[in-house]
């Protein structure tokens, strides 16, 4: 089609459109909240993306926006609803019973229960209530799994992770006095040594000169790292707030990890293109609600990324009562 003829298909369109009569408003009843809003800068966005959509679905009529108004999608269901499938603009303070709510798969981990997995540094970490000098730490990660120490920090994003870890299991902590664990680091005949004898290359010290002047014996003997990522040293006999044990992943346990399959989604949600997806049906909730029941499920109104993904929802769909 040469240029002037898709000229004249737009001039007619743009004649002819105002005059479709659209299926009615109340068959936009029958809709689910899905995560696209129309922003104020007239642009529509996906939960936590700045990116111009690159798929939409739109029913007929849509969207329907003026100028700056902000408006919210929906995605219509029902084998009565002549926009099955089809997304439509709506006020965000609708209520509607029915939402789709999508998180990430959560990854399989070689770790026991309860431990969490760094992929850089191939261990496992556990933090719990601590209380205890550092031999007795180190005794009590002993007893809770075999081969489990005080962690030998090796990295910057190993000690990131470490934070990180300590700051979301224990969000009460804010560095005070006894808010730390130990770390496996300790002086031995002057000069600081991870606990297997090897020495440290990488460090966090709040006092960057003990790097320099490690064998001056008025530092303490003994390492802690706070929920900053920063390390302070303590006498042994101290008894930090948090116990923090780590263990290295062994091979059998490796070779359990790559033989997991799918099915990683929580009762109720479906497992496909790597994320789970939950369709709700609750006490109607305008779209600010419902994005908000799914993040306490840590995740987010879902996002339709292409025509597999609307597929995917009308096939599932059928499970969210009329």
């Amino acid at each position: 089609m040469d240029v002037a003829a898709k000229d004249m298909v737009s001039d007619f369109w743009c004649l002819v459109k105002p005059m479709i009569i659209c299926p009615s408003e109340s068959t936009y009843r029958d809709a689910l909240w899905i995560g696209l809003t129309h922003s104020n800068k007239d642009e529509w966005l996906w939960p936590g993306s700045t990116d111009t959509i690159t798929y939409s679905n739109w029913g007929c009529g849509q969207p329907s926006t003026n100028g700056n108004e902000n408006k919210c999608t929906t995605i219509g269901y029902g084998a009565n609803n002549d926009n099955s499938g089809l997304w439509s603009a709506e006020s965000c303070t609708e209520k509607l019973a029915n939402y789709i709510c999508q998180m990430h798969v959560p990854l399989p981990t070689p770790c026991s229960y309860g431990w969490e997995y760094n992929a850089p540094s191939d261990a496992c970490y556990k933090t719990l209530g601590g209380h205890g000098s550092y031999h007795n730490s180190e005794r009590k990660c002993n007893a809770i799994h075999p081969g489990a120490h005080l962690p030998m920090i090796l990295s910057d994003q190993e000690n990131e992770f470490i934070a990180t870890m300590i700051r979301r299991n224990h969000p009460n902590l804010d560095s005070g006095h006894r808010d730390m664990a130990w770390i496996a680091l300790v002086r031995t005949n002057g000069v600081y040594k991870w606990r297997t004898g090897q020495p440290y290359y990488f460090s966090n010290f709040n006092c960057k000169r003990l790097d320099t002047f490690f064998t001056r014996e008025h530092y303490s003997p003994c390492v802690v790292i706070k929920p900053s990522g920063l390390w302070f040293t303590y006498t042994c006999d101290y008894r930090p707030k948090l116990l923090l044990c780590k263990y290295n992943v062994s091979d059998a346990e490796k070779t359990n990890f790559y033989q997991l399959n799918e099915g990683h989604c929580s009762a109720g949600s479906y497992e496909f293109r790597g994320r789970c997806w939950l369709f709700q049906h609750t006490d109607a909730k305008d779209f600010n609600g419902a994005r908000a029941d799914c993040k306490t499920r840590g995740g987010d109104l879902a996002v339709v990324r292409d025509s597999y993904d609307s597929s995917f929802i009308m096939r599932h769909v059928s499970r969210v009562p009329n």
